[in-house]
């Protein structure tokens, strides 16, 4: 993989192995010439020691900062991707509390509500078993009333009934009564009317009885 994958510069680095011509002209200088003006030139062996240490430098620190340049990149995307992350986490763990609180919510309306038609079923029925009740008592009341009043009616009538007939058996009695002792002293009336008829009849009897032996006496004087 060569450093313009990783740099983005649109350079390429090649290795050591790739660039005997720089260590042999003294380095990137040597870069430009021709053949026929390299040629003539003789680079001694330190120089090319030199160049060598040189491009090996460049090398590493073009590696380096390719290293960095990749660490950099690293945690940039990591950095991004724990950003991303959070966000979505966030909005995750806020979405999750919209619903929950959404959910909360509904369900507290529900038992709201709920408890509303619960109490209002529970008045409704309260309401009719008190209505039934008065009803019931104002039935029993009124029931009460006319059996007393039935009672009371009946109760007079015995009374007048028993009142009446008490009267007729008195009035019965007395007249009864009445009768009897009409009848006792017509009756004793009547011994008496018999008793003086007999008293005068025996007295008549007996005078003329005395009449009788007065002219008997007499007709036998005269005989005489």
């Amino acid at each position: 993989m060569t450093q313009e994958d990783w740099s983005g510069t649109g350079q390429t680095e090649t290795s050591v192995a790739d660039s005997p011509t720089e260590w042999s002209t003294g380095g990137p200088e040597g870069l430009g010439q021709t053949e026929e003006e390299q040629s003539p030139r003789t680079v001694p062996a330190r120089t090319r020691s030199s160049s060598r240490s040189s491009g090996a430098k460049k090398k590493s620190t073009a590696k380096r900062k390719s290293t960095a340049k990749k660490s950099t990149a690293k945690k940039k995307s990591t950095a991004k991707r724990k950003t991303t992350a959070k966000k979505k986490s966030t909005a995750k763990r806020k979405s999750t509390a919209k619903k929950s609180t959404a959910k909360r919510s509904t369900a507290k309306r529900k038992t709201a509500a709920k408890k509303k038609s619960t109490a209002k079923r529970k008045s409704t029925a309260k309401r009719k078993t008190a209505g039934k009740k008065k009803s019931t008592a104002k039935r029993k009341s009124t029931a009460k009333r006319s059996t007393a009043k039935r009672k009371t009616a009946a109760k007079r009538k015995s009374t007048a009934k028993r009142k009446t007939t008490a009267k007729k058996k008195s009035t019965a009695k007395r007249k009864s009564t009445a009768k009897r002792k009409t009848a006792a002293k017509k009756s004793t009336a009547k011994r008496k009317t018999t008793a003086k008829r007999k008293t005068a009849a025996k007295k008549s009897t007996a005078k003329r009885k005395s009449g009788t032996r007065s002219r008997s006496a007499s007709r036998k004087r005269s005989s005489r």
